[in-house]
């Protein structure tokens, strides 16, 4: 359940990244989109199922993510709640029956970014690609 409980929080984070609405900044509001997670470092969670896990930021600050867990046989999770730009490249990220978490986003090109958090004094990178 730690597990889990770690790698939702960690997804949610990533989930929720994005910029606030009176930021017209291009590179902020390219966060804005439907992603699917392509790995998790550590592998606290087993991604290998069918269906991609997946992560739709708005541009209203709010976000919806599915999430396949190989380990539970590829059972559906989904969730929604709100992100938020704090400045730079930190983001806030408010997940339902959780507390806010902090983390930073970091573009490899406009396809492609990872998200970096701590939670339970442990770091975590979760990469994602946009869906085309």
């Amino acid at each position: 359940m730690k597990k889990y409980l770690f790698l939702f929080s960690a997804f949610a984070l990533l989930l929720f990244a994005s910029c606030s609405d009176d930021d017209d900044n291009t590179a902020d509001n390219s966060i804005v989109g439907t992603w699917t997670l392509e790995s998790i470092n550590p592998p606290v969670f087993n991604l290998n199922c069918p269906q991609p896990s997946t992560l739709d930021l708005m541009g209203n600050g709010t976000a919806e993510w599915e999430l396949y867990d190989a380990e539970n046989e590829c059972s559906l999770d989904s969730s929604s709640g709100t992100w938020e730009k704090n400045s730079g490249d930190s983001y806030t990220i408010y997940v339902p029956n959780l507390d806010a978490i902090e983390g930073t986003v970091k573009f490899q090109n406009a396809n492609s970014f990872t998200f970096t958090t701590s939670v339970m004094g442990v770091t975590a990178i979760l990469t994602f690609n946009r869906q085309i």
